[in-house]
């Protein structure tokens, strides 16, 4: 019976490494599970800020694929235009812009004026 007990004995602590080995396994797995969900958040979230950075960028290529072409056709239409006629538009664009700007000056000048009668009054 000795024998036997010693041999239950042994069994039973066999067993039980066994247990725990399996224990350990398991933990290890779970948490290396955790890892990989947490890992592939971070990657989730990573792939999510690289897609908006790339439509972003795409617009802004676009954006300035645009002003290119507007550049090239300004380009394109100074190349067949003469000097004289553009200086002609050029002095007469500036004198629009000084006749709007004394307007302004003049609008303004009035709008100071009624402003400092109205607070001596």
């Amino acid at each position: 019976e000795l024998t036997s007990l010693a041999e239950t004995k042994a069994q039973l602590t066999q067993l039980k490494q066994q247990f725990e080995r399996c224990d350990k396994e398991k933990i290890e797995a779970i948490m290396t599970s955790r890892q990989n969900a947490i890992r592939i958040e971070e990657l989730e979230r990573e792939i999510l800020e690289a897609q908006q950075k790339i439509s972003l960028l795409d617009r802004e290529l676009d954006d300035a694929s645009a002003v290119n072409m507007n550049l090239q056709l300004a380009l394109d239409t100074l190349r067949g235009s003469d000097m004289q006629d553009l200086e002609r538009d050029l002095v007469s664009e500036v004198h629009a812009m000084r006749s709007g700007s004394r307007y302004t000056e003049e609008s303004l000048k009035r709008q100071l004026d009624e402003s400092q009668r109205r607070i001596e009054d």
